[in-house]
């Protein structure tokens, strides 16, 4: 067989061979000689874990030290992983741990630093801000022992980022606050908060410098923003929403012209502040969103007791009213003001937003989870609704399809709603729940495990098969007993989810399909892949579809702890 040798190959086709490499294997060709090891350097180096602890800064520290001084990191690195930043912390003593000494609890002492951890800091401080210098996007979670020095690093060097384009940050541990309003080129942003910290002025002053961001960047500059925010009792004083964002928007300014919108913990309200900026919204996420109530309660969900059984004081109320409103109101109000997405994410499926959906066509993206009903006849009278009128509008547009039925009933994939489905042509990513007394296997004559004709799982694989020409991934999960729905504990759920999730892995081994199958999609269930393959079992059988599980052959790199190439 004629061989032709790596480095006859135009660049382009070399970025080709290593695409479909390992990440090891990768590592080890660029090793092979100077030429490939500049050729796939930004193979390599796109993407950078920057993880440092006690267990590993011997390693880590001089890779950094090492891709400075080879100018690697400013030529290749354009995203940055950063984790922590304290050569003093060590993963396997982050939770103290105790000796039963005379029938008394006694506290481990935590190993003594060396002078190995001054010198790894003082090196630190030397190469991590020439590290960051190239990044256009930097996801960043600053750990509970990182030192305020190695933060502010970080940040002095976020002011100075001409490239920077895409920020993420958790701010559970932040000691610092952002000033975000330096930043010249962001486009997208998201912070997350559930601070544990006791003193969380840090993060309220970097959402206040958000929201001057916002203020400042030319309309359309920014496209995306996801924000979550702390959780709080309805109660609280606390009012976060949607107004913080623009509270510095002058009226006679320009809308921002936002296209991409996430919000938790968050109250919600289009008004004359708020409703110019999502004229141009495309796509939308709202999880946890809260709500004005005299009472606060956990909404929908009249089984858990009240937060606080009192009713509000009036001026909370009429803050909480001021920067809030119902669900239904907000999805009505974004239809009256003409804003119709194309991507929405939710996790509570009010009239609202099934009116909303009945009023035009052309949702790409549909992901729901449908948690927050008070009992199976609401849900059901929702999903009976959702999947005759509403559904019907954006057949002819949706690619991803996300229904994750926390409950077993009409939001479950079967009979009642498969022909709504398979009118999705278009669709590409399909993702249902099935009911647990769907899964049903009989032994045959040679005591292999067969799928009833009427099985949850034939049937959908059918369904996909004859009727989603598009299909190329099908996520399946398991829903909770209805019983369970006004069960406090989370045992029998837990049992059930586990039980049932089990039961569609053995149903997806089972499977076989006939070869005249012309294209199958791969299986998501939890964490595992599967792939169709045409197999016959024994030798004689006629060939059949069946599935096998896809194990990944490139290793866990992201999150690594020290992996920085």
């Amino acid at each position: 067989m004629h061989t032709v040798p790596l480095l006859s190959l135009a660049p382009e086709l070399v970025h080709v061979v290593a695409q479909n490499l390992a990440r090891k294997d990768l590592k080890n060709l660029r090793s092979t000689c100077k030429r490939l090891g500049l050729l796939l350097e930004s193979n390599v180096l796109h993407t950078v874990v920057l993880n440092v602890n006690k267990r590993n800064f011997n390693t880590v520290i001089p890779m950094l030290q090492s891709m400075v001084a080879d100018g690697a990191a400013s030529r290749a690195v354009r995203h940055l992983i950063l984790g922590s930043l304290s050569p003093r912390y060590d993963p396997h003593e982050s939770n103290p741990s105790f000796a039963y000494i005379s029938n008394e609890f006694i506290p481990n002492r935590r190993s003594e630093d060396g002078p190995e951890i001054g010198i790894a800091e003082r090196e630190m401080k030397k190469y991590l801000s020439d590290c960051l210098m190239s990044l256009r996007g930097l996801h960043w979670k600053p750990e509970k022992y990182d030192e305020e020095w190695a933060q502010n690093v970080v940040v002095d060097v976020l002011e100075s980022l001409p490239a920077l384009q895409k920020l993420d940050v958790m701010l559970v541990h932040s000691r610092i606050a952002l000033p975000l309003e330096l930043l010249p080129n962001i486009r997208e942003i998201s912070l997350q908060e559930h601070s544990g910290l006791l003193d969380k002025s840090h993060n309220s002053q970097t959402f206040t410098s958000l929201a001057k961001m916002i203020a400042r960047l030319p309309p359309g500059q920014l496209t995306g923003v996801h924000i979550e925010r702390e959780w709080t009792p309805g109660g609280a004083p606390e009012a976060p929403g949607l107004h913080d964002l623009f509270q510095f928007c002058s009226a006679d300014a320009p809308p921002v012209q936002l296209r991409h919108l996430g919000v938790k913990y968050s109250f919600v309200k289009l008004d004359q502040l708020t409703a110019p900026h999502f004229r141009h919204l495309t796509s939308l996420a709202l999880i946890n969103v809260m709500e004005p109530t005299e009472i606060p309660v956990v909404r929908r969900q009249p089984h858990l007791k009240a937060l606080n059984p009192h009713k509000l004081e009036p001026e909370v109320l009429a803050r909480q009213r001021r920067v809030g409103s119902t669900l239904s109101q907000f999805w009505l109000a974004l239809h009256r003001e003409g804003i119709h997405l194309e991507s929405i994410r939710l996790d509570d499926v009010v009239p609202g937003f099934i009116e909303y959906l009945t009023f035009y066509s052309g949702i790409k993206v549909l992901d729901i989870v449908t948690a927050k009903f008070r009992n199976a006849v609401e849900s059901d009278e929702a999903a009976n609704q959702f999947f005759r009128d509403p559904l019907a509008n954006h057949v002819d547009s949706l690619e991803e399809l996300h229904i994750y039925a926390s409950y077993e009933g009409l939001w479950c994939f079967g009979e009642h709603n498969s022909t709504s489905i398979s009118n999705c042509k278009r669709l590409r990513i399909l993702s249902v729940c099935v009911l647990s007394d769907g899964l049903e296997t009989s032994l045959d004559a040679r005591g292999d495990v067969t799928l009833a004709s009427n099985n949850s799982i034939k049937v959908l694989i059918a369904t996909a098969v004859s009727t989603l020409p598009l299909l190329t991934t099908l996520n399946i999960s398991p829903s909770d007993k209805e019983s369970n729905r006004q069960y406090r504990g989370p045992t029998m759920s837990v049992n059930h989810l586990i039980s049932t999730r089990r039961r569609i892995t053995r149903n997806i081994v089972a499977f076989r399909g006939p070869a005249s199958y012309a294209k199958l999609p791969i299986i998501t269930i939890w964490t595992r892949n599967y792939e169709p393959k045409l197999v016959s079992q024994r030798e004689g059988d006629t060939t059949q579809w069946c599935y096998q599980e896809i194990v990944d052959p490139r290793p866990e790199e992201m999150g690594d702890e020290g992996d920085t190439q």
